[in-house]
């Protein structure tokens, strides 16, 4: 992600939805929509947004096992792992 950021206006969104969605899926960059020249929306491709979702719930299991350590309460490291392969499937 060392490209600059493509930000576009609402109006030219409205003209050009089917292109910039097209190019925002194939390059997985996001598309910054500016509404009143202020970004009000971000545009990701369903692949980029399945992945941060993906991350995102990795992280917050992580946050989880750290809080559950912290007050003592542990689990078997089998069943994290399993728990940890059933993620990438």
């Amino acid at each position: 992600m060392n490209r600059i950021p493509l930000r576009i206006s609402v109006t030219e969104f409205g003209r050009k939805a089917n292109s910039i969605i097209d190019g925002a899926s194939s390059s997985r960059q996001p598309v910054f929509i500016l509404q009143r020249g202020r970004v009000s929306a971000v545009l990701v491709s369903l692949e980029a947004y399945d992945e941060a979702q993906r991350e995102r719930e990795i992280l917050y299991l992580l946050a989880k096992g750290e809080k559950e350590i912290r007050v003592g309460e542990g689990h078997e490291l089998s069943a994290v792992l399993g728990e940890a392969d059933d993620l990438q499937k």
